[in-house]
C-alpha cells in the first residue's frame, strides 16, 4: 500500500469494509463503493480529488466515534476492528475472566439473551471471540457486532456446565444458539426419557449422579465412600422412574433443559463421565446395586482414564 510513490505504515482498507459493513463483494471497486454508499462519483485523475473521495467513502463507513487507530489495527490482522466504546465491558474485564468451568451469556443493548454457551476454560474461550490474530465466521461476527454485555458463572465441572447451559437455552430460548429439534424416531424419545450421568467428585465425595427425567433435571446427588447419598437417589427413583401402583409422581422440581444438548455433549464426552437408562434395570434398587458397584471402584474410570463398562 502506498500513496504518491511513498509506502503507508498502517493503511486502512476500504475494500474491506465495504466488504464488511455494506456487503460488497471483497473484489469490488473503487467506483461500486461510492455507489453503494450513495455518494457522487466523478473520473478524476487529480490526486487531491481521488483523496477526497477516499475519505468521502471512510467517514460514510465510519462508525460515530470509532478511532482509526482500532481501523487500522483490523486492516494489519485481516480481521474487523473492535471499537471497545460499543460495549458494557473491555478488555480488561476479558482477563478476569476466570479460568474454570462454566457458562457465558451475550445480551444485546436491550437486555435481551442473544447467545448461551459454556466452556471447560470460561476465559479462554470468551476472550476467543474479541481476538483479532483470526478471520471471525460469519455467524460470530454478527454476535460481536450485536452484543452489548457478558455475563459468566463459573461452575465445578464441564458437566455441570454444560446442564446450566441446557437449562439456559431451555429458559430464554437465545435467539443465536442453534437449536435442533427432537425428531421421534423409534426408541429416540424413550432414551430421551431417563437418564442417569456419573461422575468422579472431589473430596470429600467419591462420585456425582445427575438425574434427568422428562427434559427435567430432577437431582444433583454427591455420593461419599461410605455409600451417603444413595439413599436420596433411590427415593428419586423410585418416585419418578419406576411405577408404583399410582404411578410416578409428577415432576414438578428442578430446571428444565434443552435435553438434545444434553445428549450430544454425552455423545462427545464418553471418556469423561458414564451416563445410563436407569429404566433399563428392573428396579431402583438394581440401580443401586450399580451404583455401588461403581463405588467400590472408587471412580467410574479405570487407571488409564476409562469409562468401566458394568453389564
Amino acid at each position: 500500500s502506498d500513496w504518491l510513490g511513498e509506502p503507508l505504515p498502517a493503511p486502512i482498507s476500504l475494500r474491506r469494509l465495504g466488504r464488511e459493513r455494506v456487503g460488497l463483494p471483497f473484489s469490488h471497486g473503487l467506483e461500486e463503493l461510492v455507489a453503494r454508499l450513495g455518494l457522487e462519483w466523478r473520473e478524476a485523475e487529480d490526486p487531491l480529488e481521488m483523496a477526497d473521495r477516499l475519505d468521502a467513502c471512510l467517514g460514510s463507513l465510519r462508525r460515530p466515534g470509532e478511532p482509526l487507530q482500532s481501523l487500522r489495527e483490523g486492516a494489519a490482522r485481516g480481521v474487523p476492528p473492535i471499537d471497545w466504546s460499543r460495549y458494557a465491558f473491555n478488555r480488561e474485564f476479558l482477563r478476569r475472566v476466570p479460568q474454570s468451568p462454566g457458562t457465558y451469556r451475550f445480551y444485546d443493548t436491550s437486555g435481551g439473551v442473544l447467545y448461551v454457551g459454556k466452556s471447560n476454560n470460561l476465559n479462554r474461550r470468551v476472550g476467543s471471540y474479541f481476538r483479532e490474530e483470526r478471520r471471525r465466521s460469519k455467524r460470530v461476527q454478527k454476535l460481536i457486532d450485536q452484543v452489548h454485555r457478558i455475563e459468566y458463572e463459573a461452575a465445578g465441572s464441564d458437566l455441570e456446565a454444560m446442564l446450566r447451559e441446557a437449562e439456559q437455552i431451555r429458559r430464554d430460548e437465545p435467539s443465536a444458539n442453534v437449536q435442533r429439534k427432537i425428531h421421534e424416531r423409534r426408541g429416540r424419545s424413550k432414551r430421551l426419557e431417563s437418564i442417569l450421568i456419573l461422575e468422579p467428585a472431589a473430596a470429600p465425595y467419591v462420585l456425582r449422579a445427575f438425574l434427568i427425567r422428562k427434559g427435567r433435571l430432577i437431582g444433583r446427588v454427591p455420593i461419599g465412600p461410605r455409600g451417603g447419598g444413595l439413599a436420596r437417589i433411590r427415593r428419586l427413583l423410585e418416585n419418578h422412574y419406576f411405577s408404583t401402583t399410582s404411578g410416578p409422581a409428577p415432576i414438578d422440581d428442578g430446571p428444565d433443559l434443552d435435553v438434545e444438548v444434553v445428549v450430544r455433549w454425552l455423545a462427545a464426552h464418553r471418556d469423561r463421565v458414564v451416563a445410563l437408562d436407569p429404566t433399563d434395570l428392573k428396579t431402583s434398587r438394581e440401580v443401586i446395586e450399580r451404583l455401588r458397584w461403581f463405588l467400590n471402584q472408587g471412580s467410574p474410570f479405570d487407571p488409564d482414564g476409562s469409562p468401566i463398562v458394568n453389564r
